[in-house]
Parts: C-alpha cells; sequence; structure tokens
C-alpha cells in the first residue's frame, strides 16, 4: 500500500493521482506503517490529494514521529519554525530538528549538524562534505529531472551535485508548501 502509494503520488507506472495515494497512505498508516503516517502527514500539510489541514498533517506526523521516521521529525520541526497550525516555537522547532538530526534527516543534520540557524544540537556533528547530502538530493531530484544518482560509494561531481540540488530543490516547491521546504 505504501509502496503503491507512492506511485500514484509520483505518476510512477500509474496516472498520477494524490487523492489516491492518500487513500493507499491512510490504509498503511492505519497498519502503524510509519513512513505512511510521515507521507499522510506531509499530504493534509501541502493538502496534497485532500484539504489542507495542519492539525491532521499534526497527528499523523506525530505517529510516523512516535514510529521512528526523520523525515517526520524534521516535518514537526518545520510546523513549528513556521506557525503552521501550531504556534510559532523556535524551541519546539529545534527540538525536532535535533531528533531528526539525531536519526539520520540529511536536512536536520545540515540546519543543526552545519549550525546554519545558528543552533547545534549535542550529538550532532557537521558534516563532512557536500556529498552527504547527494543520496537524498539525487533521490529528490531523480523523480524531478533526468538527474542520474552517482554509483554507491562514488562522489559526485560539484556540477552534478549543484543540478542535483537545483532540481531538488525545483520538485519540493511543488511537492510541499513553501513553509516545508525551508
Amino acid at each position: 500500500q505504501l509502496n503503491l502509494g507512492a506511485c500514484y503520488e509520483l505518476g510512477k507506472g500509474v496516472p498520477q493521482d494524490p487523492a489516491q495515494a492518500v487513500a493507499l497512505y491512510r490504509r498503511a498508516a492505519d497498519q502503524g506503517e510509519a513512513r505512511a503516517q510521515a507521507n499522510l502527514g506531509r499530504a493534509y500539510a501541502a493538502g496534497r490529494g485532500v484539504a489542507q489541514d495542519y492539525a491532521q498533517a499534526l497527528i499523523w506526523l506525530r505517529k510516523g514521529a512516535a514510529a521512528g521516521d526523520a523525515d517526520s521529525m524534521y516535518a514537526i520541526g518545520n510546523l513549528y519554525a513556521n506557525g503552521y497550525g501550531v504556534g510559532k516555537n523556535l524551541g519546539e522547532a529545534r527540538r525536532w530538528y535535533c531528533e531528526a538530526a539525531r536519526v539520520g534527516q540529511p536536512w536536520a543534520i545540515r540546519m543543526v549538524g552545519g549550525n546554519h540557524s545558528g543552533w547545534s544540537c549535542p550529538g550532532v556533528e557537521p558534516p563532512a562534505a557536500p556529498a552527504v547530502f547527494a543520496a537524498p538530493t539525487f533521490e529528490v531530484a531523480a523523480t524531478a529531472s533526468d538527474t542520474v544518482p552517482p554509483a554507491a560509494g562514488e562522489q559526485p561531481s560539484p556540477e552534478a551535485l549543484a543540478e542535483a540540488e537545483r532540481a531538488a530543490g525545483a520538485a519540493l516547491q511543488r511537492v510541499i508548501p513553501r513553509a516545508l521546504a525551508q
């Protein structure tokens, strides 16, 4: 259900149908699948396949986070950082970003480990090199363009990484609201 939902969300092998994706994510989420809970939460936050509802987004993202889903933790941090569906609370945002970074969420690591935000979290080290972000960046970019990920263990060229980041950024702007893409 989770994988088929992703196919409908992205239009991979089936016609793109966000509402069908949400229905499949809900079935999997109701069965306790953390990734589906995260996807359902993000769908509610973005209003993609369902009416935008930050309260429902937070419910599903919290379930995903409780099950250990790092992307759910990061998305909750974004909700608090921007005040979407909750009161704007940078302390709570930092707490969620730190939790996400501790379990390996690349964008959270970039935010708090790299100290780009002026925040830091005990136990989270700054990224060693831009290649830390290559895998997730290429994963998102591959759905949005002809970007080809590097082979396992291979460092991407600076040009390839820049193109992947551009494509990934464009994809994120189409898929989730600006607040969640920051």
